[in-house]
């Protein structure tokens, strides 16, 4: 298949930019590396796909997925098992109950392709509260005792199962993440004219979210089949919520997921030599290559003004 043709933003910088950060991000997180040479977000991304890519049977599957649940709710804290300590049991029961893997994935796929089905059992599952003390037919229950929804948490099991079918789903799973929330607006600003077909916002439901960001990576890459005429080797929801993350990440001004320990240890110096001093000094100075990339990307963006 032929390289399909680069997404046409008005700004011929401004498409070369972004199209110099996807290929870093490709090329950055599929290239072996020493541990210390790597930011720990890669190291947590190889053992989850690891724990992903195990297939079990009865007993065990169920041990699995509660393995699975609770190591992507550690990591990225969610908050589910904290506060909601009955939760995790509960949607690893559900998970089992929908199917094998393989029916797990085939039955989101079709959802993704039809958002708008109400009767979609993906829906109902993402919809659904798990946790639950007591009856939740009654009005007046605490928060806690009525269970909660686990949108987060289960975006991300998606998202991580997904990537164990890389050529049979290209386009993979969307993570329903907050730092992606609030980056979307301002990657719609950055892009102008050639973002007005998708959602001013990501609303919030899973829904919204959902096709905002099938809109956003739609404007940047065409269909699936232009997708993989890209020749990347990540999936397209993978490249497009490891982006919006990043940027957030930067906007916070959160770093030691996106350095080595080297590269972080030269920011906590600076921070206590010079304490409240701005750090744009020694962050340009960052030598790992995908950082320096993104950074003077996410800088770029700021410079532009939000409508």
């Amino acid at each position: 298949m032929s390289k399909a043709k680069p997404f046409p933003l008005q700004s011929y910088n401004r498409r070369d930019e972004l199209a110099e950060v996807f290929r870093s991000l490709d090329k950055y997180l599929n290239t072996e590396q020493k541990a210390n040479d790597r930011a720990i977000y890669i190291e947590q991304r190889e053992m989850i796909d690891k724990l992903f890519s195990e297939q079990k049977e009865g007993a065990e599957r169920r041990l699995l997925l509660l393995t699975r649940l609770s190591l992507l709710d550690a990591l990225y804290s969610t908050g589910v098992n904290r506060y909601h300590p009955y939760a995790v049991v509960d949607i690893a029961e559900a998970i089992d109950e929908l199917g094998t893997d393989d029916e797990y994935v085939a039955m989101l796929a079709t959802w993704l392709d039809n958002l708008d089905d109400q009767q979609s059992k993906a829906l109902e599952l993402f919809n659904r509260k798990f946790g639950a003390l007591t009856d939740n037919s009654e009005e007046k229950k605490e928060k806690w005792e009525k269970g909660t929804c686990a949108i987060s948490l289960l975006s991300k099991y998606s998202y991580y199962l997904f990537r164990q079918y890389k050529d049979k789903y290209p386009s993979g799973f969307p993570i329903y993440d907050s730092l992606a929330k609030e980056s979307y607006a301002r990657v719609l600003a950055y892009m102008g004219e050639e973002a007005k077909t998708c959602p001013k916002g990501v609303g919030s439901t899973i829904v919204s979210y959902l096709k905002a960001i099938k809109a956003l990576g739609t404007v940047l890459w065409g269909s699936d089949e232009e997708y993989v005429g890209y020749k990347y080797s990540m999936q397209r929801f993978d490249l497009l919520d490891t982006y919006l993350w990043r940027l957030g990440k930067l906007n916070k001004a959160s770093y030691s997921l996106l350095l080595p320990r080297g590269d972080f240890a030269k920011i906590k110096e600076f921070q206590q030599e010079k304490n409240n001093e701005s750090l744009t000094l020694i962050l340009s100075q960052i030598d790992d290559k995908l950082f320096k990339t993104i950074y003077q990307h996410h800088e770029n963006i700021q410079k532009i003004k939000m409508v």
